[in-house]
C-alpha cells in the first residue's frame, strides 16, 4: 500500500471518484492507495467468489460480493473516517439495508475474506480484520496462496485461529450452512496447456 496525499474530508462522492482510478480505503481519516494485485491474488480471490457465490444464491442466503465493492465502516457526519474493500465478502440478505445501490454500503460485511499479496504486511492484513470485527464482521479468512493456507478467525472467538491447508475441508454452518468447502479448490490454477 502507498499512501496519497491526505485529503482532510473524503465524502462519499469523494471516495467512489477516488476510486474509479485507483483502489483506495479510508483508514483513520487518510486515504491509501491499495497496490495492484498480481495473478495468483486474483485466482484465489474468484475461486473463493465462484465456491461461495452460487451456493448463497441457491439457498436465498444473502449477497456474495467481489472485490470491488467498499464498505463504509465509520463516518463524522459526510466525512468518512474508515472504508475497507475486501477481496470477497458476504452480507446476509437480512442485513442489507434500505439504501441507494449507487452509494458504497453503509456498514461492515457479515464475512470477509483477505487474500494476502507479496506486497501486503502481516500488520496491515490483521488491522482490517480488525477493523472488520470491530464493526460487527462475524469471521474473517486471510488467505495465504504461496502455502496454500487459509486462517479462518471468527468475532466470537479471536484469539482462536483455525488454520487449514490444502487438505482439509472448511464449513462455516453460521454463514453458509451445509457448505463444505475443500480447500485446494481454493487453489485451483488455471490450465494453460
Amino acid at each position: 500500500m502507498t499512501d496519497t496525499p491526505h485529503i482532510l474530508t473524503v465524502t462519499e462522492a469523494d471516495l467512489l471518484r477516488l476510486n474509479a482510478e485507483n483502489t483506495v480505503e479510508i483508514v483513520n481519516g487518510e486515504v491509501i492507495t491499495l497496490s495492484p494485485t498480481g495473478f495468483l491474488h486474483n485466482i484465489v480471490a474468484s475461486n473463493i467468489y465462484d465456491l461461495l457465490r452460487p451456493y448463497a444464491k441457491q439457498h436465498d442466503l444473502g449477497y456474495v460480493a467481489s472485490d470491488s465493492l467498499i464498505y463504509v465502516l465509520e463516518r463524522e457526519g459526510d466525512r468518512i473516517t474508515l472504508s475497507r474493500i475486501p477481496d470477497v465478502s458476504f452480507i446476509r440478505k437480512d442485513n442489507i439495508p434500505e439504501f441507494d445501490f449507487n452509494r458504497p454500503f453503509p456498514g461492515a460485511p457479515d464475512f470477509a475474506v483477505e487474500v494476502v499479496s507479496p506486497s501486503e504486511s502481516e500488520q496491515e492484513t490483521l488491522a482490517k480484520i480488525r477493523d472488520y470485527f470491530a464493526h460487527g464482521t462475524e469471521e474473517a479468512w486471510v488467505v495465504y496462496p504461496n502455502i496454500r493456507e487459509i486462517h479462518v478467525y471468527r468475532h466470537d472467538d479471536p484469539k482462536h485461529i483455525r488454520v487449514y491447508d490444502a487438505q482439509d475441508i472448511l464449513t462455516t454452518d453460521s454463514l453458509f450452512p451445509g457448505l463444505r468447502i475443500q480447500v485446494s479448490d481454493c487453489f485451483i490454477l488455471p490450465n494453460t496447456k
